[in-house]
């Protein structure tokens, strides 16, 4: 019973429902207008192309304003991030000593420079210190290699005629820089 209720409600909603609610991918595939032109090839190594559905009464903003949509996006991640590397040392220290193995051994002679000295506070301190600059070193690298303005500039295009009856939205393709989809994706989800 849940198995058919689950199908039809998934019909209803392919069928029915606006353009925010709906999974139009079939409408695009057939759209008759549309060409390999529209799209960037999926072999790319670089670049993606992703749907976005848009307010129309937003188009003009999305259109100036969308990379600075997910340059907000990923500051606020960047943040959040941040705050959770002192925390996340103290368990990665933690889960080290507990386990003990050849990474713990590894930190012991790092932070205790090959001297014989007591695992206390003082030497704890030091390992989590030690651990959160690593952290703090892989983020840096990580956000070194981003491109500041992850949608291709003047990629947006917009796909007319994907559904007429939804006079109030339309859908326009972008192309992102591939390693960086997830948060363009996230970002305009906000």
């Amino acid at each position: 019973m849940n198995k058919v209720r689950g199908e039809y409600t998934a019909m209803v909603k392919k069928e029915g429902g606006n353009l925010m609610t709906r999974d139009f991918t079939d409408d695009v595939y057939n759209l008759k207008t549309l060409n390999e032109g529209h799209f960037v090839e999926e072999s790319s190594e670089m670049f993606c192309n992703m749907l976005v559905v848009i307010p129309k009464l937003k188009m003009a903003d999305f259109e100036r304003d969308h990379n600075e949509y997910v340059a907000n996006y990923i500051s606020i991640v960047d943040q959040q991030e941040d705050k959770r590397v002192a925390d996340a040392s103290k368990a990665r220290f933690a889960e080290m000593r507990e386990k003990q193995g050849e990474e713990w051994e590894q930190l012991v002679r790092t932070i205790t420079e090959g001297q014989q000295v007591e695992l206390d506070e003082a030497f704890a301190e030091k390992a989590r210190a030690y651990i959160r600059r690593g952290m703090e070193a892989e983020i840096k690298e990580k956000r070194k290699h981003r491109i500041p303005s992850t949608i291709v500039p003047g990629a947006i295009r917009e796909l007319p005629g994907i559904d007429p009856k939804d006079r109030d939205n339309t859908v326009v393709r972008i192309v992102c820089y591939k390693p960086q989809a997830d948060e363009v994706v996230k970002a305009m989800r906000k």
